[in-house]
Protein backbone atom coordinates (compact mmCIF):
# COMPACT_ATOMS: atom_id res chain seq x y z
CA UNK A 1 0.00 0.00 0.00
CA UNK A 2 1.53 3.36 -1.02
CA UNK A 3 0.09 6.84 0.70
CA UNK A 4 1.78 10.34 1.39
CA UNK A 5 2.33 11.19 5.32
CA UNK A 6 3.56 13.82 7.31
CA UNK A 7 4.63 12.48 10.70
CA UNK A 8 6.44 16.08 11.70
CA UNK A 9 3.07 18.44 12.54
CA UNK A 10 2.66 21.12 15.34
CA UNK A 11 -0.43 22.43 16.51
CA UNK A 12 -1.52 26.20 16.62
CA UNK A 13 -0.40 25.43 20.44
CA UNK A 14 3.43 25.31 19.25
CA UNK A 15 5.92 28.07 19.25
CA UNK A 16 5.87 29.84 16.27
CA UNK A 17 2.95 27.99 14.78
CA UNK A 18 0.21 29.44 12.80
CA UNK A 19 -3.10 29.75 14.12
CA UNK A 20 -4.25 27.62 11.45
CA UNK A 21 -2.60 24.73 12.46
CA UNK A 22 -6.23 23.08 13.81
CA UNK A 23 -7.77 19.84 12.49
CA UNK A 24 -9.62 21.82 10.19
CA UNK A 25 -7.11 22.90 8.34
CA UNK A 26 -4.41 21.15 8.68
CA UNK A 27 -6.72 18.12 7.14
CA UNK A 28 -7.92 20.41 4.03
CA UNK A 29 -4.38 20.77 3.20
CA UNK A 30 -3.49 17.55 3.23
CA UNK A 31 -6.12 16.61 1.12
CA UNK A 32 -5.16 19.03 -1.33
CA UNK A 33 -1.58 18.02 -1.14
CA UNK A 34 -2.94 14.02 -1.27
CA UNK A 35 -1.48 13.38 2.10
CA UNK A 36 -3.36 10.79 4.13
CA UNK A 37 -1.95 10.63 7.21
CA UNK A 38 -1.10 12.91 9.64
CA UNK A 39 0.66 13.13 12.73
CA UNK A 40 -0.85 15.19 15.47
CA UNK A 41 1.78 16.63 16.98
CA UNK A 42 2.06 18.13 20.38
CA UNK A 43 -1.15 15.80 21.36
CA UNK A 44 0.43 15.96 25.29
CA UNK A 45 -0.27 19.50 25.41
CA UNK A 46 -3.82 19.73 27.35
CA UNK A 47 -5.80 22.06 25.31
CA UNK A 48 -4.70 20.32 21.45
CA UNK A 49 -5.52 16.73 23.15
CA UNK A 50 -8.69 18.24 24.61
CA UNK A 51 -9.25 19.17 20.46
CA UNK A 52 -8.42 16.10 19.54
CA UNK A 53 -10.43 14.19 21.88
CA UNK A 54 -13.57 16.05 20.64
CA UNK A 55 -13.11 15.82 17.11
CA UNK A 56 -11.56 12.39 16.22
CA UNK A 57 -12.95 9.10 16.28
CA UNK A 58 -11.17 5.81 16.07
CA UNK A 59 -10.35 4.52 12.11
CA UNK A 60 -8.39 1.86 11.81
CA UNK A 61 -6.27 0.09 14.96
CA UNK A 62 -3.73 3.26 16.19
CA UNK A 63 -5.37 5.60 13.93
CA UNK A 64 -7.90 8.22 13.97
CA UNK A 65 -10.08 10.26 11.31
CA UNK A 66 -12.23 13.55 11.79
CA UNK A 67 -15.91 13.22 13.45
CA UNK A 68 -18.61 13.04 10.27
CA UNK A 69 -19.80 16.70 11.44
CA UNK A 70 -16.63 18.33 11.03
CA UNK A 71 -15.52 16.29 7.62
CA UNK A 72 -18.64 17.11 6.31
CA UNK A 73 -17.96 20.73 6.36
CA UNK A 74 -14.24 20.38 5.03
CA UNK A 75 -15.51 18.22 2.35
CA UNK A 76 -18.20 21.13 0.99
CA UNK A 77 -15.13 23.87 0.36
CA UNK A 78 -13.02 21.06 -1.86
CA UNK A 79 -14.07 19.41 -5.38
CA UNK A 80 -14.32 16.31 -6.73
CA UNK A 81 -11.62 13.60 -5.43
CA UNK A 82 -9.92 15.85 -2.89
CA UNK A 83 -13.39 16.36 -1.22
CA UNK A 84 -14.03 12.45 -1.16
CA UNK A 85 -10.17 11.85 0.35
CA UNK A 86 -9.53 10.37 3.63
CA UNK A 87 -7.29 11.46 5.82
CA UNK A 88 -6.05 9.83 9.14
CA UNK A 89 -4.15 10.55 12.10
CA UNK A 90 -1.71 8.81 14.32
CA UNK A 91 -1.13 10.47 18.54
CA UNK A 92 2.62 12.13 18.04
CA UNK A 93 5.10 13.87 19.74
CA UNK A 94 8.23 14.92 19.22
CA UNK A 95 11.31 14.62 21.34
CA UNK A 96 13.74 17.71 22.45
CA UNK A 97 16.31 17.66 24.19
CA UNK A 98 16.39 21.37 24.66
CA UNK A 99 15.28 21.83 28.33
CA UNK A 100 16.55 18.66 29.72
CA UNK A 101 20.71 19.08 29.14
CA UNK A 102 21.03 20.17 33.14
CA UNK A 103 19.27 17.32 34.11
CA UNK A 104 21.99 14.92 33.11
CA UNK A 105 24.96 16.95 34.05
Amino acid sequence: MRFHADLHMHSKYSRACSKDSDLKHLTWWARGKGVTLLGTGDFTHPAWFEQLRENLVPAEPGLFRLGAELDRDISRTLRGSLAAAQVRFMLSVEISTEHFSSCFA
